[in-house]
């Protein structure tokens, strides 16, 4: 079993009062400390419930920024259903047989899972590497564990910022 007392504490600051945008970093930012990730996005649901990616990057910074983001339609109306998804390859994973966005890019592991909160689902975190068995059912966990923290602080986030506009709409009329 891998030494959770980093994890434990990256996540406990998720905890602090941060900006969404501030949030949003750290979660991706912990996520490539503790999985071996090359890329990783991290996406949120607009007021129409599509997810829209917020922050996007690669463990090589050298590689420079992602110029768009593609994910399957299979994996993400699958985390959208409140399921994780798993793969150490794929290519051969029945689960996406005849899903040519994945073939086209040559993925072999990836993991997914929501930001999910009650029975709302906020955004998904999804991480993938061009090469076999890179994810285990730990690093499932560990995704896991950060995604559920970083729901709530979504959620929390979005609460205070509807707040504060209801408030300034409030001042206006006065």
């Amino acid at each position: 079993r891998r030494d959770l007392l980093p994890l434990v504490s990256k996540v406990g600051l998720m905890l602090s009062d941060w900006s969404l945008d501030h949030l949003l970093e750290h979660v991706l930012d912990t996520v490539f400390e503790n999985i071996q990730a090359d890329r990783g996005f991290l996406l949120l649901t607009d007021e129409k419930g599509e997810l829209v990616c917020r922050v996007a990057r690669y463990r090589d910074p050298s590689i420079g920024e992602l110029s768009e983001i593609s994910i399957s339609r299979h994996i993400s109306d699958m985390v959208m259903q409140q399921k994780s998804v798993l793969t150490s390859d794929a290519q051969r994973d029945e689960r996406f047989a005849g899903a040519q966005s994945i073939v086209l890019s040559g993925m072999r592991s990836c993991m997914a899972v929501p930001l999910a909160l009650r029975e709302q689902v906020l955004g998904m975190i999804y991480v993938d590497n061009p090469f076999e068995k890179r994810f285990s059912e730990d690093d499932l966990l560990v995704m896991t564990t950060i995604a559920s923290v970083a729901a709530i602080k979504v959620e929390q986030a979005k609460l205070l910022l509807e707040h504060i506009e209801k408030q300034r709409i409030e001042q206006d009329l006065d």
